[in-house]
Formats: structure tokens, C-alpha cells, sequence
């Protein structure tokens, strides 16, 4: 067997594994979500005791959705409702290219997926 049969095998075989991983987390994450929905149903937001565990149900976080609050109160109506940021970066690359905001760049971490 070639070494270049054997980094296929391995990873065929890692790929496998991960995809195994994923539905048994999913199982997992679809059980979790279920018990904290349960709990949801039957609490107030609040401190809790449960044997030697603490549980804490809080309230949703409240965000601005912000389509609605353009179409309440237009920009051009009510400018101190508004403040000024960048264009999404795919639009500075074009205006200024690549070079021009590179130092202005975060990554991420690279990923893995297997669908």
C-alpha cells in the first residue's frame, strides 16, 4: 500500500468519524434543547436551585430588529437615530482593493466540515 493509499484510508476514516460525531451531537443538542424548553415552559426568568446545581432562566436578549426601525423612523427624518460605520469589507476591497485594507483584517479560525 502507497503512502498516498494510506493518508486516503485515514482520511476516508476521519471523515466518517466526524460525521458520526455530528448526528450523535445533534441527537444530543436536540434532547438538550428540549429539557431547556421544558424548563422555559415552567419557570420565570429567576435563580434556581436543583439538588447541588444552580439553574438560571433568563429573559431573551433584546435586539433592535433593524429593518423596522428604518421603515418607523427613516435616516433621512431622523439622522441622530443613526451613526456612521464601514462598508462590509467586500465592498472596501473593491473601492480601495485588497492591499488597501489588509491591515485592516481579522480571520477566523479555519473550519472543518462533512456533510
Amino acid at each position: 500500500m502507497t503512502d498516498e493509499q494510506r493518508r486516503e484510508i485515514l482520511f476516508t476514516a476521519q471523515a466518517e468519524r466526524i460525521a458520526t460525531l455530528t448526528a450523535e451531537i445533534k441527537a444530543r443538542q436536540d434532547e438538550l434543547d428540549a429539557i431547556k424548553r421544558q424548563i422555559l415552559e415552567n419557570h420565570e426568568p429567576g435563580t434556581y436551585q436543583a439538588g447541588n446545581l444552580t439553574v438560571q432562566v433568563r429573559a431573551g436578549r433584546r435586539t433592535l430588529n433593524q429593518n423596522r426601525f428604518r421603515e418607523k423612523y427613516p435616516i433621512g427624518d431622523y439622522p441622530e437615530y443613526y451613526e456612521i460605520k464601514p462598508l462590509p469589507l467586500s465592498h472596501l476591497e473593491k473601492e480601495l482593493g485588497r492591499m488597501g485594507v489588509e491591515d485592516c483584517i481579522s480571520t477566523s479560525r479555519p473550519t472543518v466540515s462533512v456533510s
